[in-house]
Formats: structure tokens, C-alpha cells, sequence
């Protein structure tokens, strides 16, 4: 095994046709794995918004009543959950960001007929980066942790503001 610019691959899959049907299989794979995981995974953030949430609520709400044991508990229990989310969403990120480099370096496969570089470019243009979430609806990239915890902050400071005005 050697690689082009610190890529590093089998002779087999630098031929056009072997490393388009295996890409193929992968992505056939992977879009079917999604269908499944996909949906557990936009549930899975769901619930754990809501309980981050729900810590932070009644942290906040009730600092007063609360024992000490229960605020330390509370607030342990939201960071624990959000740096576990928060390390999830990074990997689904990493692994966007390698699919994309995946796509880019097929452009560096030594192609020596005219007619594999047409193939090459044509099946690079039909392929999509590989993402983790549910297809159409929700997509983890490398800027998920930022909407994950913007949006938590936005639920806590909402939910405090309408009870407030009560």
C-alpha cells in the first residue's frame, strides 16, 4: 500500500470502474444504516435538549429550595450530557469532513486514458459527501455542537422569560 500526497489506498481501488462500484456499496450501506440510525439519532437529541433543559429550568427556577446535593447533581448531570451530545456531534462532524476529503482526492487517482478521467468526473459530480442524521431532515456537520448548545441556551432563557412573566 502506498499513497499520493499522504493518501494511502489499494492498487485495486485506483482503477476507475473497482473504485466507483465500491463506493457505491459503501454509499448503499450507509444510506441504509441511516434510514435506521438516523431517526435515533434526531429522538436521541431531542430527549437530551429536553432534559438538559429541564436541569438548567430547575436549577435556575427553584436555586433556593433546592439542597445543595440536588443543584450539584442537576448541574453535573446537564454538563454530563452535553459534553456526551457534544462528543457525538463531533464525530458525526469528523466523518462528514472525510467523506468530503474522500471526494476531493479522487482527483490526485493517476488516470492515464481520456476516457477514465470523463468517467471519474462525471461519477465524482453524481456523489454527495456522507453524513450522519436523518436524510432531509437533519444533517450532522462539524458546526452541530454550536447548534446544539445554542439551542439549549435558547430553550433555558425562553422558558425562564415566560415564567417570569406569569
Amino acid at each position: 500500500m502506498g499513497g499520493l500526497n499522504g493518501y494511502s489506498t489499494t492498487n485495486v481501488l485506483r482503477k476507475p470502474r473497482n473504485l466507483s462500484r465500491e463506493y457505491l456499496c459503501v454509499e448503499l450501506l450507509h444510506k441504509q444504516s441511516m434510514h435506521i440510525y438516523g431517526l435515533l439519532i434526531v429522538i436521541a437529541q431531542a430527549m437530551i435538549v429536553q432534559f438538559v433543559t429541564y436541569c438548567n429550568y430547575t436549577v435556575l427556577r427553584n436555586w433556593d429550595e433546592l439542597e445543595m446535593v440536588m443543584k450539584v447533581l442537576d448541574i453535573l448531570m446537564s454538563i454530563d450530557m452535553t459534553l456526551f451530545w457534544g462528543f457525538c456531534l463531533e464525530l458525526g462532524g469528523r466523518f462528514y469532513v472525510c467523506s468530503v476529503k474522500v471526494l476531493e482526492s479522487w482527483r490526485l487517482l493517476p488516470l492515464g486514458r481520456k476516457q477514465d478521467m470523463i468517467f471519474m468526473m462525471r461519477f465524482k459530480k453524481r456523489c454527495k459527501p456522507l453524513t450522519v442524521g436523518l436524510e432531509g431532515y437533519r444533517k450532522i456537520t462539524r458546526l452541530s455542537i454550536l447548534e446544539f448548545i445554542g439551542s439549549i441556551a435558547r430553550i433555558t432563557i425562553r422558558a425562564l422569560l415566560a415564567l417570569e412573566m406569569e
